[in-house]
Formats: C-alpha cells, sequence, structure tokens
C-alpha cells in the first residue's frame, strides 16, 4: 500500500512491477515463470538461468533492471 506521498516499500514496489509487467505482455508470448527474492524479481520463460532481473536499491534511489546469463 502506497504512503500518504505516494512512495512504496521496496517489495511492494518489486511486486506492483510485477503486476505492471504481466498484464502489458502481448497474449502470444507465454507467462513468465517467477521468482521473488526479498526485493528482487526474477522472470524466465523455461530456463531460470536466463532471466529478467529487477531490483530497486532503496539506499541509492535506483533500480537494477537487466538481462542475466547466469554461468
Amino acid at each position: 500500500m502506497p504512503k500518504r506521498d505516494g512512495s512504496l516499500k521496496a517489495r511492494e514496489f518489486v511486486f506492483f512491477c510485477e503486476d505492471q509487467i504481466l498484464t502489458r505482455l502481448p497474449p502470444a508470448v507465454p507467462q513468465p515463470e517467477r521468482r521473488v527474492r526479498w526485493t528482487m524479481l526474477q522472470l524466465h520463460f523455461g530456463n531460470p538461468r536466463v532471466h529478467f532481473e529487477l531490483q530497486p536499491q532503496m539506499g541509492r534511489g535506483v533500480v537494477e533492471a537487466g538481462l542475466h546469463f547466469e554461468g
């Protein structure tokens, strides 16, 4: 739940982003599998070693988003 000033906690932000991403995928794209680790969201399409990752870093005021290829 947003605070009066509209801000969200990091975990709330992660779930908000997940909802926004999933509702915007085209119908032809399968729903990704998800993994949430505290304040990090990972989405993949069958291979968890290749995933999209989103992590707000509240102390720095930034959001890290990227495509990760794990070795």
